[in-house]
């Protein structure tokens, strides 16, 4: 009686010199959190088991449970097909850590001058299982940040890309084999610019005598963080750095109807240009977190009844009041001015910076009369109602000045 070979697992795919044969691929409508479609585009399979004892082999789920609109009936675009070569592996989280995207630096075909980042959604590189009940469908997860990825640059205007986020060159698809007998599996990527700099977390962890392997030392505790901000640039250009995120973000959501959803640290790239006087460009990535409300049924309601997207965005001061992304605590703890992390009001320092940098701002609008009747300003405490009334009275003024 003839007995069933065992599936080898073919060894990790992503290492320098690796090339493969891409086609471009049309992605899948966005799904996941957010998403509130009648018909769900992608149910997660349930009830997977966690650890050693998962009743599933990994690469048997993911032969069993391929990508959305895989590529025997792909509606892959008329493009040629190109030859994507790695040359270095930027990021990937191991399995045991919850896996995701492998994010790479490669060329493509024989040019070796340009190189582009390619984001990959692989879903063997991603978690089976979780603890919990649940588990967790890695095919559901890979194919969810995908399409979230794909829908948000597709959405970003063209004057937006190559400024305040990166160049989008096209969602992708290619095969690999699966260590079983005549069988492979297509994988899906998303193919982007590759922005010279530094990302903003890494200058943070430098500055904390940390690397991402040890991001917390010894002296990391519940104090203000030890920083040597020697090694951050100037505060000046902390705080144009930190204005130009927030300006970026409004404008995505704005301009583009993109909600990244998780704009750190770790989600922003540096780069410096030109003369040393020059501004640094700023740049967002990492949108696989995103939403665009017009590619689902409950935003696109939302949209026509806010208006979204016409005129000036909203005012930043009305956006970011009382945020305490700015202040110590906040997820840019370790980039605001080290005098506002020993205030005995954590929050009123960014609330005065918020004030100063764009009262009257051409770009924005100001701040309207909904903001000023909102309930919780009338329990502010000093100094927070000082601030909020010279808000109040020299917006009426610059409104009376406009006619």
């Amino acid at each position: 009686m003839a007995t069933r070979a065992a599936t080898v697992v073919p060894p990790f795919p992503y290492e320098p010199g690796s090339t493969f044969v891409i086609k471009a691929h049309t992605p899948p409508p966005p799904f996941g959190p957010y998403y509130k479609n009648k018909n769900p585009v992608r149910v997660p399979v349930r009830g997977l088991e966690y650890g050693s004892g998962n009743r599933v082999g990994h690469m048997g789920f993911v032969i069993s449970n391929p990508p959305l609109d895989p590529e025997a009936t792909a509606k892959t675009k008329a493009q040629p097909q190109r030859v994507l070569t790695i040359a270095r592996k930027i990021s990937h989280k191991p399995k045991e850590d919850g896996g995701g995207p492998v994010v790479v630096r490669c060329s493509l075909d024989s040019d070796k001058t340009t190189t582009y980042i390619a984001k990959i959604y692989d879903g063997f590189e991603y978690a089976l299982a979780e603890p919990g009940e649940t588990g967790c469908d890695c095919m559901y997860v890979a194919d969810m940040d995908y399409s979230r990825e794909a829908a948000a640059y597709e959405s970003i205007p063209a004057r937006l890309q190559g400024s305040i986020v990166p160049r989008y060159f096209g969602s992708w698809t290619f095969p690999l084999p699966t260590g079983a007998q005549g069988r492979r599996r297509w994988v899906r990527m998303v193919l982007m610019e590759d922005v010279p700099g530094e990302c903003m977390l890494d200058m943070i962890l430098r500055a904390r005598g940390a690397t991402r392997s040890n991001p917390e030392p010894d002296a990391w505790s519940a104090e203000p963080p030890g920083l040597d901000y020697s090694l951050l640039p100037p505060e000046k250009e902390r705080l144009d750095i930190l204005a130009r995120i927030v300006e970026a973000e409004a404008e995505l959501q704005w301009y583009g109807g993109v909600m990244h959803g998780d704009v750190e640290p770790r989600n922003v790239i540096i780069s410096r240009r030109g003369p040393a006087s020059a501004s640094p460009r700023v740049t967002i990535i990492d949108f696989n977190l995103s939403y665009v409300p017009q590619r689902c049924e409950a935003g696109r309601r939302m949209i026509a009844e806010t208006g979204h997207g016409k005129g000036l965005p909203v005012s930043i001061i009305e956006r970011y009041w009382l945020e305490s992304h700015f202040a110590y605590g906040g997820v840019y703890s370790e980039w605001i001015p080290q005098s506002w992390v020993v205030e005995d009001e954590p929050l009123f320092p960014p609330m005065r910076w918020l004030i100063d940098r764009w009262l009257g701002s051409p770009r924005f609008r100001p701040p309207s009369e909904k903001f000023f009747n909102l309930p919780f300003h009338r329990n502010l405490d000093e100094p927070f109602r000082q601030l909020f009334e010279e808000l109040k009275a020299a917006v009426a003024k610059d409104r009376q000045a406009r006619g």
